[in-house]
């Protein structure tokens, strides 16, 4: 990853090209799988030039990512990404009592906690430490974090109160809900014909502490990153008082939607075990 970051992005991204047969194969099984269960009206050619596009993704946000730790400086991150519904954020934190800011892993979603911390905003984002289970993630992602202003909480180590402080501070408390780690609040969620199994601990944040909530939509384009900040609903009603909480359907539904009108840029694919959709997801 540092070899690419520290080489100009456009031949970062060639190089990791090349590289993906090394960095994609372990999850080929498991993707072709998801691929067919996702679109299954699909024919042989239709799979082949989807899992050609997504291939190609795979290797642009490596090299983006590698570029964000290594490379990057503040003045080119900002000047590489275009942010829509600032006005959202800056009314929510208006009302004092900070902003939980939610999203897929999609496009490159990395990017928004670190623009939105080089922007002067106090940030805290919780993430996991490592990839797939086995590839410990933890110094890169501190990396990042430490050169962007974010500060860096992981999944299973104090992430509540690392939650607590930010909305106490009025900062904004960022993560993403389409990767379930832990096994105590799942929930089924329905994505086309298909279906897998999410964390809806993010709507005890909710429920706890009242805060706004903003739905981060994240895109590669050909100019660099694009995110936009969707309001949605707070947790309340019967969600609130619930002891097995779930997380809202318009977050659910939002997040749905960015993935199913851009599924190539769906890093989950290759790391969500999906089924074929069972009657009682969402």
């Amino acid at each position: 990853m540092r070899v690419l970051g520290n080489l100009p992005l456009p031949w970062a991204k060639r190089f990791s090209r090349l590289l993906n047969p090394s960095f994609t194969l372990p999850m080929r099984r498991q993707r072709r799988r998801n691929i067919s269960l996702l679109f299954p009206g699909y024919d042989a050619e239709q799979r082949r030039r989807f899992e050609r596009a997504y291939l190609r993704y795979l290797a642009h946000v490596r090299a983006d990512l590698a570029w964000l730790a290594y490379g990057g400086t503040a003045e080119r991150i900002l000047h590489s990404v275009t942010l829509r519904g600032r006005e959202h954020l800056d009314a929510a934190l208006a009302k004092g009592s900070g902003v939980l800011i939610v999203e897929a892993h999609l496009g490159n979603w990395n990017f928004t906690p670190c623009v939105l911390a080089l922007l002067g905003y106090p940030v805290s984002a919780v993430t996991n430490p490592t990839v797939a289970g086995t590839v410990d993630m933890r110094h890169f992602h501190s990396r990042i974090a430490s050169k962007c202003g974010v500060k860096l909480g992981f999944v299973g180590q104090s992430a509540y109160a690392v939650a607590r402080e930010t909305f106490r501070n009025n900062g904004i408390f960022y993560l993403s809900i389409d990767v379930a780690i832990g096994t105590r609040r799942l929930q089924w969620f329905s994505l086309g014909s298909a279906a897998f199994q999410i964390d809806a601990g993010p709507a005890v944040f909710g429920r706890r502490h009242e805060v706004p909530v903003l739905f981060a939509e994240n895109l590669q384009t050909d100019s660099g990153t694009s995110i936009t900040l969707h309001p949605q609903p707070a947790v309340e009603g019967e969600a609130r008082r619930s002891c097995q909480p779930a997380l809202p359907a318009a977050w659910l539904e939002t997040m749905r939607r960015v993935i199913l009108e851009h599924p190539t840029q769906w890093w989950g694919l290759s790391c969500v075990g999906l089924a074929r959709r069972p009657a009682e997801s969402s």
